[in-house]
């Protein structure tokens, strides 16, 4: 009696969890009466593998596509999540060569979209590589998934407003030459990681650090001078003189931290930007100009100083830590 009740328990909690998980998880395979009851109600999370079709030797030339396909099914069960149909969104230029026009189009190409727009859904990019990607979307006003990294995506349109097929200037020359530029830009700016001493007499085994009275006021407060002109790195020592720092003792370890936390080398602003476009010369053929810059404002960013006590370029700069601005065209014709 007490094993009859035992299965019968146990067949009604498989009957339960069979009710309450979805018939699948892939959304090709919901009809819409089952996407429904489902969606936001059960699951409010989608995930959206893309990839393209790339070269990889012994492996498929989809492997691209077929890798985060896999891992949003593995995924999906784990995080209560629907994964959507795989977005093939191009091939890599390494096949151009095995490339065939498929079909004909009076007007120019138009770039793809890395993601569907829809209304009420957001989406964060959750596993990239060169040629594939993993895309998670929920609903708007629910919380999004715990795992990481991600970072914020959004829905766009690349491109300007003008141009063929676009709101203004769609029609005639001017739509071929001002419309369909696509402008693209990285930027990159981060602050000055804290510094440090060397010099200290060395005891064996063990080494030593710097002996020190302050962490205060170890630049060299004339390092704006010259009338207001900033740093000449030829002619201003970056830290105080070396009398400012005490001699180093050779009978007790120093008192320096690894870093001076009141100091830092000097940040890292950079900005790089391109600018695209495509000319359809004839039916067949097009041309691709883009036009790139990097370190657009031609920022100077000074090498770290000389911070050895001992040495006599002690608090000189000597190089710089990046390089000046770099301008390139480029032309690709295809035919």
């Amino acid at each position: 009696m007490w094993m009859h009740g035992a299965w019968t328990t146990l067949l009604l909690a498989c009957c339960a969890a069979a009710q309450q998980a979805p018939s699948s998880r892939e959304l090709s395979d919901l009809n819409w009466m089952e996407h429904r009851e489902l969606v936001p109600a059960k699951i409010a999370t989608v995930l959206l593998p893309t990839g393209t079709i790339e070269a990889h030797g012994v492996i498929n030339n989809g492997a691209d596509g077929a890798a985060p396909l896999a891992i949003t099914r593995r995924m999906a069960p784990k995080v209560n999540a629907l994964v959507a149909p795989l977005v093939p969104y191009g091939v890599t230029g390494s096949l151009d060569a095995y490339a065939v026009e498929a079909s004909r189009s009076a007007r120019p190409p138009t770039a793809p979209m890395w993601a569907t727009c829809s209304p009420g859904l957001r989406g964060t990019a959750f596993a990239t590589s060169s040629s594939s990607t993993a895309m998670v979307g929920t609903p708007a006003g629910t919380r999004q998934p715990s795992f990481r990294p991600s970072t914020p995506s959004w829905c766009s349109r690349n491109g300007t407003a003008t141009g063929w097929g676009k709101r203004w200037l769609s029609r005639g020359i001017l739509a071929r030459t001002i419309g369909g530029w696509r402008l693209g830009a990285i930027h990159y700016y981060s602050g000055g990681t804290p510094m440090g001493l060397g010099g200290a007499f060395s005891f064996p085994i063990v080494g030593n650090r710097v002996y020190i009275t302050t962490y205060e006021n170890w630049r060299n407060p004339t390092i704006q001078g010259h009338g207001g002109k900033g740093f000449d790195p030829a002619v201003d020592l970056y830290f105080q003189p070396r009398s400012f720092f005490p001699e180093q003792p050779r009978d007790r370890p120093g008192n320096m931290s690894k870093n001076n936390p009141k100091l830092r080398t000097e940040p890292s602003w950079n900005e790089n930007i391109s600018l695209a476009k495509t000319f359809q010369v004839t039916e067949s053929a097009r041309l691709d100009v883009r036009l790139e810059a990097f370190n657009l404002l031609n920022r100077v960013r000074f090498s770290s100083p000389d911070s050895n006590l001992n040495s006599i370029s002690f608090g000189l700069v000597r190089s710089q830590a990046n390089g000046p601005r770099d301008m390139q065209v480029g032309m690709k014709l295809y035919w």
